[in-house]
Formats: structure tokens, sequence, C-alpha cells
């Protein structure tokens, strides 16, 4: 019985990490860039939900997707910050108002760009 619980736990284990490649090309997939106006869930570990203005048009929009990596940079944000992800890369940047911060994808010690 002791052996089959650790197989069982070792099985989830090793579903829940996934793989860092398809990962990569799921992120690689998203565009964000927006004037943060407002941060609806601050501490969600999966929904990344910001609301802002587009630089480029001016109009009003709103990013909202399941995105644990770009969760992890809520503590770095702010009302006014711009967040620029271009499609295709793999670099979130956050620009202060006298600081640009550029973050590449990490995943199990591998830097992605």
């Amino acid at each position: 019985m002791r052996h089959l619980s650790i197989l069982i736990v070792g099985l989830f284990l090793m579903g829940c990490i996934g793989d860092c490649d398809d990962a990569a090309d799921i992120y690689r997939s998203f565009e964000c860039i927006i004037i943060i106006e407002n941060i609806p869930n601050p501490k969600s570990t999966h929904l990344f939900n910001i609301e802002g203005t587009d630089p480029y048009t001016g109009k009003k929009i709103q990013f909202d997707r399941e995105n644990r990596w770009f969760c992890t940079f809520y503590p770095l944000l702010a009302i006014g910050d711009t967040i620029i992800k271009r499609k295709n890369e793999l670099v979130f940047n956050i620009r202060k108002k006298d600081t640009i911060f550029r973050f590449n994808y990490e995943c199990n010690g591998k830097t992605y760009e």
C-alpha cells in the first residue's frame, strides 16, 4: 500500500511540473501592451487581469488570461506602469517612470528568449 501511495504522489507531481518548452510556446503566443489603470485581483496566482489603455490607440482595453508567468509580476506592478509583452517573444517588460524592468521566461533553470 505504501508503494502505491508513493507511486500516485510521484505521478501527480510529474503531471504538475509540465513541459517547459510547451509552456514557452504558449507564453510566446500572448501579447500584452497596456498602461495599467486597474489591477482587479493582484493576489491571483493563475489569472492575470489588467485594465488600462492601449498606448498606441488610446482605447480602453482589458487583458484577462490564465497565465501563471505573468502573475509572478503582480508585486512589481503599479497604476501608471506600462506592460510590454510582444507576441513571439518571451520577455516581459515593466516600464515605470524612471526604470524599465525586463524579465526573460525561465523554467527549470533554463532561460528562454
